[in-house]
């Protein structure tokens, strides 16, 4: 039987400075970010981390970024691997932080996704290649199983670990919205 994903909660809504920003087409804060936290087991060492999602919001889109909270003070908090969770604990992890997908659409159902697979940054100063990183590997996975791409139109580059999931409602032209939403977050993530 496959475990279930943890159970999310819903923190805040941090309002975001962009509105107040000269530039918004080129400012890389965000409109609101929509706070989420959930507690990850680790049956190896017998206790429970906490861990943090944010959904930022660019205009129609959300970036989906997540860690955990033993690394939230450290400057690669979104890529370090912390060693404490087996492989099916960290694929559950995952799953989990994928489903606050359906919970933004339910509040905007216009709303297309990014992610970006964080180059592995370990104790011992290795960091991971840009391209094909372990963590898009394993997203691109649980994207085609737990999505599908009726909702969405998926642009995967493998070039840079980056993934896109174009809302089909809201874009009809899913290649146009490709090369804007793709430029847009490319820019402000240096992707």
């Amino acid at each position: 039987m496959t475990p279930v994903p943890y159970q999310l909660r819903f923190i805040q809504i941090d309002r975001g400075s962009r509105n107040n920003s000269v530039d918004k087409q080129i400012s890389d804060n965000p409109d609101f970010t929509y706070i989420y936290s959930f507690f990850a087991e680790s049956s190896i060492y017998g206790f429970f981390v906490k861990y943090i999602i944010r959904l930022e919001c660019f205009d129609d889109c959300f970036a989906l970024k997540y860690y955990c909270t033993r690394s939230k003070h450290s400057q690669n908090k979104y890529s370090r691997v912390i060693n404490i969770f087996s492989a099916s604990e960290t694929k559950r992890i995952m799953e989990t932080c994928a489903m606050v997908i359906p919970h933004i659409l339910n509040l905007h159902p216009m709303a297309s996704f990014a992610f970006n697979g964080s180059r592995t940054h370990d104790k011992g100063g290795y960091i991971e290649g840009k391209n094909r990183t372990q963590r898009y590997r394993i997203y691109c996975e649980l994207v085609r199983r737990l999505f599908g791409e009726q909702v969405f139109y998926i642009s995967m580059h493998d070039e840079d670990s980056s993934c896109l999931f174009i809302n089909r409602k809201a874009n009809p032209d899913v290649y146009e919205a490709e090369k804007r939403l793709y430029g847009r977050f490319s820019l402000i993530f240096e992707i």
